[in-house]
């Protein structure tokens, strides 16, 4: 009866080490699918550079297979000797514990030049050791290139603001003296030889105004001929 007693607490205990299994195996597939189809490519590196895991965004990208990148070094997949360099670089860093970001042009033999927001992460065990790095590579080339549209935008408005106040204040510089040749004219003899030089004055000073009028106003200036 004792034996029995034993064996059936032993079936208890074991039962409900599976259940905790089989749920912390489900977690685990859930994981395991949400990395296979998100759009950003996502990989596994170990301490010695190799590829331990990869989704299937950055197969696509660089165009190959799970069977052609796991157990391969990270950098037999890059051509450029520069950027193998760079790439060991920012895996030490995350391998002493640093959490590494980075934005880039980069060229996939796939998908062609694309620009990406890369996250390097240190991949750690459950005794808090770090084992290797979990890179997460999201592409951003439509919100980069929208980003830089945004900014010439900015830019041309800033530059728009600054000609209107230049013409502003040289407006307010010229109105005083806008009006001389007019009253120089008023002064002279009907047969003055200043009378044709001072009337070309006052015409260029019209066409000056109307020009300044247009920095300020987006249509056209009212009076100008």
């Amino acid at each position: 009866k004792k034996r029995t007693e034993e064996l059936s607490s032993s079936n208890v205990n074991l039962k409900k080490e599976v259940q905790i299994r089989e749920k912390a195996e489900e977690e685990l597939r859930k994981y395991e699918r949400i990395v296979a189809t998100s759009t950003d490519h996502m990989a596994l590196i170990d301490l010695s550079y190799t590829y331990q895991a990869i989704n299937d965004a950055a197969l696509i990208a660089f165009g190959v297979s799970r069977e052609e990148v796991i157990g391969k070094k990270t950098w037999e997949l890059l051509d450029d000797v520069l950027t193998q360099q760079a790439q060991k670089k920012r895996l030490d860093r995350a391998f002493s514990g640093q959490v590494v970001n980075y934005r880039s042009w980069m060229e996939f033999p796939y998908i062609g030049r694309r620009y990406m927001d890369v996250v390097y992460t240190p991949y750690r065990l459950v005794d808090n050791a770090i084992a290797g790095c979990v890179v997460n590579a999201r592409d951003i080339t439509e919100r980069h290139e929208l980003e830089l549209k945004l900014e010439r935008s900015q830019k041309m408005e800033f530059m728009g603001t600054i000609a209107g106040g230049v013409a502003h204040d040289l407006n307010n510089i010229l109105t005083g003296i806008v009006s001389y040749p007019e009253l120089v004219l008023m002064q002279l003899p009907p047969d003055s030889p200043l009378i044709k030089p001072i009337q070309t004055i006052k015409k260029i000073r019209r066409k000056s105004g109307c020009a300044r009028s247009r920095l300020v106003d987006t249509g056209e200036a009212r009076g100008c001929q």
